[in-house]
């Protein structure tokens, strides 16, 4: 189950993975989702959908059913519900609807991300989006993805070269969300395999007054560089 759930862009199409996929599915019938919002969605928006379902279809095969959702978040939301479901979610360079905050519940069945995919849309835009599940146990990926809090706002930039000066192989910060107390949250991806007991995972300290503390492992992907 673990090498089913640790697939890269590469793989996309092969056959022995869509093999793998069809015996994995017979004996653990799964699910799979997109998020297809009834608002009007502009000419690329429509083609990154397209290319999305294509791109799950091409990784998991055609035997699993799909479902829609209208937001990010509700396609995270529903995998509490119904742990055999794969959600595909894009990774926009605009802020999202907070999607990945529901990774941070403790929960037995809160889901991880378990692989990033990427496909060509056109010469200058790449589809980029994250497959998440609930895992059945711990996957130690290439690149880690975690949660940070700081104890008040700060930008992407800050966080990557505080954090870099501290010596995380910090790869880049997809995402920072203001809170509503004055706090921060931050999505980072790590180029170095975590499991959940490393010595990272419990990083706590004070950056130029700034609390920073790493909150939760929320999932990772295979490298394809």
């Amino acid at each position: 189950m673990s090498e089913f759930l640790t697939p890269t862009s590469k793989q996309i199409g092969d056959l022995a993975r869509l093999k793998t996929a069809n015996s994995v599915f017979e004996k653990t019938p799964f699910s799979l989702g997109v998020v297809q919002s009834c608002s009007k969605k502009s000419f690329l928006q429509v083609e990154e959908n397209s290319a999305l379902i294509s791109l799950m279809r091409g990784i998991f095969g055609f035997k699993p059913p799909f479902s829609f959702f209208e937001s990010e978040a509700k396609a995270v939301a529903a995998l509490f519900d119904r742990p055999r479901l794969i959600v595909g979610i894009p990774v926009q360079s605009f802020p999202s609807d907070g999607w990945w905050l529901k990774l941070l519940l403790d929960k037995p069945t809160t889901p991880k991300i378990f692989a990033a995919l990427t496909t060509p849309m056109t010469r200058e835009h790449t589809l980029e989006s994250f497959t998440l599940g609930v895992l059945d146990n711990d996957v130690e990926w290439k690149n880690t993805l975690i949660a940070v809090e700081t104890g008040e706002a700060v930008s992407k930039q800050w966080i990557q070269d505080k954090l870099t000066g501290l010596g995380m192989p910090l790869n880049r910060v997809i995402e920072t969300i203001a809170t509503h107390s004055g706090k921060c949250l931050h999505l980072l991806d790590i180029s170095k395999t975590l499991s959940e007991k490393d010595p990272l995972l419990s990083l706590a300290t004070d950056i130029e007054g700034v609390y920073v503390h790493v909150l939760k492992k929320v999932g990772g992907y295979n490298s394809t560089n």
